[in-house]
């Protein structure tokens, strides 16, 4: 809207000239450059919008990365203003506002890290790319794989306790038993020294950014079973509510209700 408001600026000053009642809301030039400055402001945040609120690719596993991107940037600008000098109003708005997307920030909670992690294409990489603490890092990691072994891991999964040595003396097969808790079952053997499919999945480098996140995990969901269902779960989950309301509008044009 700015953008074409300022595009308009000959016709909206000719407009105001020609009554009277008009020409108090004609703008001055300082005016019109804070309207220029302020549309620079603004357009740090449409890119992040239009992508946030997609429905036909996961948006979560980007909301955090956005977060971070857009705070910096407005940190960035109040400096700028800041040492200038120069609108003080701008740069009362620039502060308010990465003071709010600051206090959004710290209400996320671990799915948008989980979802971070979830796509191929960002990983634990992003956070390092973002200049995120270690400690931050640390409580990500630490979230991802304490949901995934809770709901997600094969009950023989490294992240479980051992199985209990079963009692030689109960069940049909005395020999089978014996041996079993002598040598342990063939598979807690072949499973246990083995990583988890989150470890392997970690230790591979993030792919491309042209990578399509749900493509990728249909395509490695032999490699990664179990990881795959918990990646679709939370790439599934949108970033924001546009998607909902928007098919709610639809469905309003296409129901109709009868007049009382």
């Amino acid at each position: 809207m700015l953008t074409r408001f300022l595009q308009l600026r000959t016709a909206i000053h000719a407009v105001c000239q020609l009554e009277d009642i008009l020409r108090p809301y004609s703008l001055s030039d300082h005016q019109w450059k804070l309207l220029e400055r302020l549309k620079d402001v603004m357009e740090i945040f449409v890119k992040a919008t239009q992508y946030l609120s997609s429905s036909s690719y996961p948006t979560l596993s980007a909301q955090l990365p956005y977060f971070s991107v857009l705070a910096t940037r407005l940190e960035n600008l109040a400096d700028e203003y800041r040492t200038a000098g120069s609108d003080v109003e701008l740069l009362a708005a620039i502060t308010k506002a990465w003071q709010k997307l600051d206090e959004y920030h710290c209400k996320t909670g671990a799915a948008q890290a989980i979802a971070t992690i979830l796509d191929p294409r960002c990983k634990l990489a992003t956070f390092r790319n973002l200049s995120w603490r270690e400690e931050w890092i640390q409580e990500a990691q630490e979230s991802i794989y304490r949901i995934y072994a809770a709901q997600y891991a094969p009950t023989n999964s490294i992240n479980q306790s051992r199985p209990a040595t079963p009692d030689p003396f109960e069940g049909d097969g005395l020999e089978d038993d014996f041996l079993e808790a002598v040598f342990g079952s063939q598979s807690s053997a072949m499973s246990i020294n083995a990583p988890s499919e989150l470890e392997l999945y970690l230790e591979e480098p993030p792919e491309a950014r042209t990578v399509k996140p749900i493509e990728w995990w249909r395509t490695y969901a032999s490699k990664y079973p179990h990881l795959a269902l918990m990646a679709r779960d939370f790439l599934a989950i949108p970033a924001t509510s546009v998607p909902s309301e928007q098919v709610f509008s639809i469905a309003g044009m296409h129901l109709s209700f009868p007049v009382a």
